[in-house]
């Protein structure tokens, strides 16, 4: 499922990724630019357009082979983001600080661009 978002994705400078927990579901939402709302139904993965696009992961490891899907397969199409952001929407608790944070941290550290903020 990965490579049907990572050529869209590959395609843009600019990647908002942002990861949550809402009530015990785990989620992430990718969103790169430019995104341009058309309506037109299946057009979430136009490589012109960039993708908005939310994932949810059941487990935390399952969340962990996303990032570390997502990471290598944007490295190996050579993408060379301009702006990086990263956010997170969860409750400060263990889940955030010792797996969701780490998590986040391999975005920058893959990707080290001059541009990153954290929401």
């Amino acid at each position: 499922m990965l490579d049907l978002i990572i050529s869209p994705i590959a395609s843009q400078s600019k990647l908002v990724v942002k990861v949550g927990d809402t009530d015990g579901d785990l989620w992430v939402l990718l969103t790169s630019y430019p995104q341009v709302t058309k309506d037109v139904l299946g057009d979430w993965d136009d490589s012109d357009t960039g993708i908005s696009i939310k994932l949810f992961p059941s487990t935390v490891e399952k969340l962990r082979n996303l990032v570390d899907g997502l990471i290598l397969g944007l490295r190996t199409a050579h993408w060379a983001p301009k702006d990086l952001h990263l956010a997170l929407d969860v409750a400060e608790d263990a889940l955030s600080t010792k797996i969701v944070l780490p998590l986040l941290c391999r975005f920058p550290i893959a990707f080290q661009k001059k541009s990153r903020d954290w929401v």
